[in-house]
């Protein structure tokens, strides 16, 4: 007879385990009637989760090591004393825990926290095509405990195509003007304080070419590198010698004013990128959050870029 009950107890650790793997943390220890214990597991999950803000590549890590921790911990945990739970009950109970912790993770992606990756090369030198970074999303309703900083880098839809994303540089708010002549930001007729750095250089290497050169552009309490490469022909002007504006900009002071609500973007990669010299403002109420750091990086030749692992977003 205890043989036939160590049997059962082996069959449900095992299923326990499976679970585990299968689910968010502590819904392993639910199988075995422990569901105080897993629900100290998945809390502190929670927790984590939650706080990816702060504490970005290590608060990853420690995910998945508690993860790892509470797969162990219902391998080689004893059942409750009172007894396995029913099959139904287990079941039950595995299935609570796994939508809880979905609905946990849509709710922190949604409010909190929410990873982006960037797939081109207008952010450059700044962010890297490959790169994957963490976007603060308490800048959105229902939080929104401060505004939208001028040079703070952004997520938000494509204004063409919404279903997609772009990120890029806040250079200007609403109620400012903006303008650029040769490779200068001008915001509310003042240039933007820069100083040549050097020659284009990427994570893999110098570019290509001899007619690229990055500067390093000051913004309020920001200073990031942008690059200009001199063979795109669209660099030119903003707004061009006719003077007019992208559609819901108006001409002001020689550059377009930009409309109270919306934000006027940048690429970093100033001579290749689609942005608002193009399309206009982004409305501030469309901005899905603000990039805080790269916790992961993937090159063009499936590389992991370790060194940019942790690098907060300027």
């Amino acid at each position: 007879m205890v043989g036939e009950e160590g049997k059962v107890g082996w069959r449900r650790r095992t299923v326990a385990v499976l679970v585990a793997l299968c689910t968010p943390a502590g819904a392993g220890h639910g199988v075995l009637g422990r569901w105080q214990r897993g629900l100290a597991w998945f809390l502190a999950l929670l927790l984590l989760q939650a706080s990816l803000l702060f504490t970005g590549v290590a608060g990853a890590v420690l995910i998945v090591v508690l993860q790892l921790g509470s797969i162990i911990d219902a391998a080689l945990l004893r059942p409750s004393s009172r007894g396995l739970p029913s099959t139904g009950r287990a079941a039950v109970l595995a299935v609570a825990f796994l939508l809880s912790g979905q609905a946990a993770a849509r709710l922190n992606r949604r409010f909190i926290a929410e990873p982006f990756w960037v797939p081109g090369s207008s952010m450059e030198p700044t962010l890297l095509q490959g790169d994957q970074f963490v976007a603060d999303r308490t800048v959105r309703t229902p939080w929104q405990w401060q505004p939208i900083e001028r040079g703070s880098i952004i997520v938000f839809p494509d204004p063409q195509k919404p279903e997609q994303d772009f990120v890029k540089r806040v250079v200007a708010r609403g109620g400012d003007t903006v303008a650029i002549r040769n490779g200068v930001v001008l915001l509310n007729g003042q240039p933007l304080e820069r100083k040549l750095v050097g020659s284009c250089e990427s994570a893999e290497g110098p570019t290509e070419g001899g007619d690229c050169e990055e500067y390093e552009e000051v913004l309020g309490s920001r200073r990031y590198r942008v690059r200009h490469d001199l063979a795109f022909a669209h660099e030119g002007r903003f707004p061009a010698e006719d003077g007019r504006c992208p559609q819901g900009l108006e001409p002001k002071d020689g550059g377009c004013a930009v409309p109270v609500g919306q934000l006027f973007v940048l690429g970093d990669n100033r001579t290749n990128s689609y942005d608002s010299r193009f399309w206009g403002g982004v409305p501030e109420l469309s901005v899905k959050g603000v990039a805080v750091s790269v916790h992961f990086s993937l090159g063009p030749d499936w590389h992991v870029r370790w060194e940019r692992l942790g690098q907060p977003v300027r």
